[in-house]
């Protein structure tokens, strides 16, 4: 489990500094990747949009909890991300839970499914001040 969360986290640091070539071989060849505003692509197709259309400066995680059965696993936790879209700049901010999906072959986890569905950024919130309290 540990280390599909620090894989997720070193995705999500590919994410901000635009590292396709670290994220790529992180995506199964049958990766379905549903963005929280409904957006749907493959592999390639996500690729191509990290590549031109979208530049995310702050990927954040919280609440990830990981369940392992053999070779799949399954992802659930909040996202909050912060960017810009390509080429007019406009601003890019959303609060989603996200569920993944998680494949192992030769001992190497990939993603193969993504869905994100948008919250209230006071979920967010809630999420952070539960944790300061424990």
């Amino acid at each position: 489990m540990e280390t599909l969360i620090a894989l997720e986290e070193r995705r999500c640091r590919s994410l901000e500094s635009g590292d396709l070539a670290d994220i790529e071989p992180m995506l199964d060849p049958r990766l379905l990747y549903v963005h929280s505003t409904g957006l749907i692509h493959n592999k390639l197709e996500l690729l191509e949009f990290l590549a031109h259309r979208i530049r995310y400066r702050a990927v954040q995680r919280e609440g990830l909890t990981v369940h392992c059965s053999g070779d799949v696993a399954w992802m659930t936790g909040l996202m909050q991300l912060r960017g810009e879209r390509f080429p007019s700049g406009e601003a890019v901010a959303s609060t989603a839970f996200v569920s993944q999906l998680w494949v192992t072959a030769a001992d190497q986890w990939k993603l193969m499914g993504f869905q994100a569905t948008r919250v209230e950024d006071s979920v967010w919130a809630r999420s952070h001040d539960s944790r300061a309290t424990k």
